[in-house]
């Protein structure tokens, strides 16, 4: 009796990951000593990312269009989060 098996990892690509809608909850800037949060103005706004490339932005105000790619960047920075 011959038994065969195998296994398949599927893992989403990153950029499927990004792709839909996105609201900004808050930012921050982060010194040696303490941690400030920062308005930025696109707290009010939803962030649309699509599979083709382009990104927009609405507030009910204004909408700004551009596009987005996601790089791989290895610099040796470490965000925690």
């Amino acid at each position: 009796m011959v038994l065969l098996t195998g296994c398949t990892k599927f893992l989403q690509p990153a950029e499927d990951r990004l792709v839909g809608s996105w609201t900004l909850a808050y930012a921050e800037k982060q010194r040696l000593f303490n941690t400030t949060t920062i308005y930025t103005g696109y707290e009010n706004g939803v962030f649309y990312f699509y599979d083709n490339g382009e990104a927009i932005f609405d507030d009910g105000q204004i909408q700004m269009r551009g596009s987005w790619q996601l790089r791989l960047v290895n610099g040796g920075y470490y965000d925690a989060n």
